[in-house]
């Protein structure tokens, strides 16, 4: 009984997650963020195959691909996380190296002939893991604060802390075991988990639009618009003209620590409906990015002045409300498509009548 039931919940969880992979690809399969999230959701599928021992026998070729797609989904998650909560990611052939390295390592921990290589792979694949998982975790708290999308916001809490218990608590169990097959209470552990973890996923990805999770394309980053979008009404259309005010006329965005909970406060309204406003009537998808194109605009404008030119470039990032130059060559190559030295060179060439 108790395995027919295991049978249903595997079942189930691999019903959800097929599905739930092939809703993403259809409503965000042109986006990075879609591609990597359904190639994750689809490992998870397959670990829900795989981890069932009385179905998978790792020494069959016919499900050697099946096992390649597990032991590199850890590292899939890593660039789902990054995928979903960065507008600016881009996939890059280093990330397939990432994910080679871990089949590579799950390979040798699965199939190596000697036992205590198996063990040491098995180990350094275990940690490696858990090390993505706590980047993965990073990766979604530390940038929630300046998210401009609301249900974004509230789907990273669920995303990540869930699949980041589960796969922790996997590790935890491979390591516990030693190589050794699990016991059938762990498997059956293991199934509802999954269906858990399904379920956490389908709820929250299926109750919103696609668009508000996955971006299409990130607002570029030099650009700030110059009026609101027609649908919103009056009130809001006052909040605009009072937030350009502070922008525009007081430069408050040259505050280098500038939250938008500050910037609420300035406006006396509630954070939560200035996110709103930044997003559906500006289009900007991030608060730090939408600082940055006030901040980038003043930088550009001050690397082409005659009189700026002995200025030096730290000062001028530093004084339009960049932290710290990091942060700043970064922003202004994505935007620009050169480093601010190359920019203030061609700048200078071009006003030069000679």
């Amino acid at each position: 009984m108790l395995g027919l039931t295991e049978a249903w919940v595997r079942g189930g969880a691999i019903s959800v997650l097929a599905l739930l992979a092939v809703l993403i690809a259809r409503d965000a399969g042109r986006t990075a963020s879609g591609k990597v999230t359904a190639t994750f959701v689809a490992g998870v599928a397959c670990y829900v195959l795989c981890s069932d021992p009385r179905i998978v026998d790792p020494h069959n070729l016919w499900i050697t691909p099946l096992i390649a797609v597990c032991l590199g989904n850890n590292a899939v998650f890593w660039l789902a996380a990054r995928a979903l909560f960065r507008d600016d990611f881009r996939l890059r052939a280093g990330h397939a190296a990432v994910w080679l390295t871990f089949v590579a390592l799950g390979a040798i921990g699965l199939y190596a002939p000697v036992a205590s290589l198996s063990l040491i792979a098995r180990i350094v694949f275990s940690l490696t893991s858990a090390g993505l998982v706590v980047a993965s975790l990073g990766q979604a708290l530390i940038g929630r604060r300046d998210d401009l999308v609301e249900a974004r916001r509230r789907f990273r809490k669920v995303f990540v802390a869930a699949a980041a218990l589960y796969i922790a608590a996997i590790i935890g169990v491979e390591l516990a075991l030693g190589g050794e097959p699990a016991p059938d209470l762990v498997n059956r552990a293991n199934a509802i988990g999954l269906a858990v973890i399904a379920t956490a996923f389908a709820v929250p990805l299926l109750g919103v639009r696609m668009d508000g999770i996955f971006a299409a394309q990130p607002f570029p980053p030099d650009a700030i618009p110059a009026s609101p979008a027609p649908a919103i009404g009056a009130e809001d259309a006052k909040l605009l003209v009072a937030l350009a005010q502070l922008m525009d006329h007081d430069r408050l965005y040259r505050e280098a620590d500038l939250t938008i909970s500050a910037l609420a406060q300035r406006l006396s309204v509630p954070e939560n409906r200035l996110r709103l406003l930044i997003n559906r009537g500006l289009g900007h998808r991030n608060f730090n990015d939408y600082l940055n194109a006030y901040r980038l605009k003043e930088v550009a404008g001050a690397l082409g002045a005659p009189d700026q030119a002995e200025v030096s470039i730290a000062t001028i990032a530093f004084d339009a409300g960049f932290g710290s130059l990091g942060p700043f060559n970064r922003a202004f190559k994505a935007a620009f498509g050169m480093t601010p030295t190359a920019f203030r060179r061609r700048q200078a060439a071009e006003s030069d009548p000679s």
